[in-house]
């Protein structure tokens, strides 16, 4: 399948993010479709809106919009979640965990997600939590200080940490901080702007990064770093094995696992009908049996003549040739028998 990833120019990222129209179809984003070929699956991937949830990777959250629509992850490794229909803003990510080693697994090297993030894009990040408010002019003004403040632009700020610029991330990391410190005192006051620039210079000057590292690296060496600092706090820990079978025991379906299923059904037939072929043969191999059986049932209603009674007869016969020659035998010196013998003395001499 043949797809098309789109770069978004800032204008329309900033109608994404404030004017609620953040998701766009995925039929926009995919070429080459031929639709009767597609299963279920793939026909919300194509039809439905996706949404990105990451702080790292978030996998396992629930998502859902303002109207309460849920949207259904990909795939266990994969933080994009689809809508069936077009969501209505914001769209809430709770619950589910933090993949902050990036590999895919749940280990006790990750963590829980325990705060709730928002957004009134398609990309839902710490940053898009801090800028969402119900106010438009409030999330653009959010928005663009943020911006201005750290030497980034609007569209670095909406795209995904492992996308994203190296300053984009240190607001993210930073921003994440300061959203874990408000739920730990359970306080509802917006944070000071002032708060996450003090806390982007700390982590700015105290990053070892390497320049040339990509996004991804980049976003993975500041979450490890951001995560380590929260941890020493007390203000979030790392998983252990009973909250990793509780994680477990919740995870929610994914738009794979149908596939999967589908598969599952289709096997499940295929054995059926190799099954039903095996009875089929079974059942040509016991009728041919009984054919056989059948012609030996014949066999069986003819008498068998007694092994004596036959040698009996081959020794009789025997005799009665025996007796046939003796009389050929018998019957020529009769004839000698009858005939005169001639008398030497009456022959006369020479």
């Amino acid at each position: 399948m043949m797809k098309k990833k789109f770069i978004y120019s800032l204008p329309v990222l900033i109608a994404l993010a404030f004017n609620g129209c953040g998701s766009s179809s995925s039929t926009e984003v995919i070429d080459n479709i031929n639709e009767s070929t597609l299963t279920e699956s793939e026909k919300l991937i194509s039809t439905g809106y996706s949404v990105v949830v990451e702080r790292g990777p978030v996998l396992d959250a629930n998502v859902t919009d303002a109207n309460g629509s849920v949207a259904v992850q990909v795939s266990d490794t994969n933080n994009t979640y689809i809508f069936e229909n077009e969501p209505v803003y914001p769209i809430t990510a709770e619950g589910g965990w933090i993949d902050v080693d990036g590999d895919g697994n749940l280990t006790e090297e990750d963590v829980a997600l325990d705060i709730n993030l928002t957004s009134y894009s398609d990309v839902v990040t710490p940053t898009t939590t801090y800028c969402s408010d119900e106010n438009e002019t409030i999330r653009e003004e959010r928005l663009q200080e943020l911006a201005d403040e750290t030497n980034c632009t609007v569209e670095e700020l909406l795209t995904v940490p492992s996308e994203a610029t190296k300053n984009s991330i240190i607001v993210l990391n930073a921003v994440y901080e300061k959203l874990v410190e408000k739920a730990n005192i359970h306080s509802n006051a917006p944070i000071a702007i002032s708060a996450i620039l003090e806390r982007y210079t700390e982590i700015e000057n105290n990053a070892n990064l390497d320049e040339n590292a990509t996004s991804l690296e980049m976003a993975l060496a500041l979450e490890e770093q951001t995560m380590f600092n929260l941890n020493a706090k007390g203000l979030i820990k790392k998983l252990d094995e009973d909250d990793i079978e509780d994680l477990k025991a919740k995870k929610p379906k994914k738009i794979k696992d149908e596939d999967e299923d589908d598969s599952d059904e289709e096997s499940t037939d295929e054995d059926d009908s190799v099954e039903q072929e095996s009875e089929s043969t079974d059942s040509d191999e016991e009728s041919a049996d009984d054919k056989v059986t059948g012609k030996d049932k014949v066999n069986d209603n003819k008498p068998e003549k007694d092994e004596d009674e036959s040698t009996e007869e081959e020794n009789e016969s025997t005799d009665s040739d025996e007796e046939s020659t003796d009389d050929k035998v018998t019957g020529k010196d009769k004839v000698n028998d009858n005939k005169p013998e001639e008398d030497n003395d009456n022959k006369p001499s020479k």
